[in-house]
């Protein structure tokens, strides 16, 4: 039989509607440490990527068959008063983070947590992609769906290279240029975020 090369037909991109919908986490991931550069001065940030899924928002992916449209956002792994990660989860929760929880937050307890996620349109370099702006709890009644995709926690400290061959090739890039990794086999890591008071029965986490 021969083995036939034609010209990739790949589906064009889509995006899931601008507002405000229902989600679950259904990923996170250490993305480790990296140099960024901001207002001129080079800096040491840890960042991980939280990914939801739309349960109601779908779209054929080119599986054959209808999925929900995920969206993702890369924080910095920090609790300090003006950091984003803070801020989100803050407002997820419906209350403010207890001194004992600052002290050190599991953020794996995002996983399978629902959620209402706000999606922006923005346009960039002729691409239009979908950013989250805002994690509120999801109002008192309503159902949120079954989650569909597998729940994934990936730590570059506990490594797993089952899950980590899973991931998007670009993520698998970054992440193998971080410090942890170029580091794995030479000193301990530590790990993404240590583990915190179980949270009361009222909010997701």
């Amino acid at each position: 039989m021969p083995i036939v090369a034609s010209q990739s037909q790949s589906l064009p991109r889509q995006n899931p509607p601008a507002g405000t919908h229902v989600a679950r986490c259904y990923q996170v991931i250490d993305l480790g440490t990296h140099d960024k550069v901001w207002e001129g001065q080079s800096k040491k940030k840890h960042e991980i990527r939280v990914s939801w899924e739309l349960p109601t928002e779908t779209a054929n992916f080119g599986k054959g068959h209808e999925e929900p449209f995920a969206v993702h956002k890369t924080y910095t792994l920090s609790l300090a008063d003006n950091a984003t990660l803070r801020g989100d989860l803050e407002s997820w929760r419906g209350r403010p983070f207890s001194s004992a929880e600052l002290e050190g937050f599991d953020i794996a307890k995002l996983i399978g947590a629902p959620c209402m996620v706000t999606v922006a349109h923005v346009e960039k370099k002729g691409k239009t992609y979908a950013n989250v702006i805002a994690v509120v709890p999801v109002p008192k009644g309503m159902t949120v769906p079954v989650q569909v995709n597998p729940g994934i926690e990936y730590s570059i400290a506990d490594h797993r290279q089952d899950i980590f061959d899973t991931l998007p090739e670009f993520i698998r890039e970054l992440i193998e240029t971080s410090d942890e990794w170029k580091s794995r086999g030479k000193i301990g890591a530590a790990p993404a975020a240590a583990a915190s008071e179980a949270p009361d029965d009222d909010i997701p986490f």
